[in-house]
């Protein structure tokens, strides 16, 4: 079943509403628009390495089940006062 995922890029101050499956599909419909994914070939591995850039270990970043972040809009004051 689908949803609707408020995506927010905080770089840009973007949001994003996406329809999906689930967060990651959401996440990378966004991230698809913005970067470009491959295999690091060796050039570009002594060229980066050379300059300074780490690499960064994804693989012992957890996976937590997909939390579940509702955004609810404040509820609209009542008029006429308490009843």
């Amino acid at each position: 079943m689908s949803r609707i995922y408020l995506i927010t890029d905080k770089v840009n101050n973007v949001n994003h509403l996406i329809r999906a499956n689930n967060q990651a599909q959401a996440l990378r419909r966004v991230a698809n628009g913005q970067f470009e994914t491959r295999v690091a070939n060796q050039e570009a591995l002594v060229d980066l390495l050379g300059k300074g850039t780490t690499v960064q270990d994804a693989t012992a970043d957890e996976v937590p089940a997909e939390p579940v972040v509702d955004v609810v809009a404040e509820p609209a004051a009542q008029e006429g006062g308490a009843a």
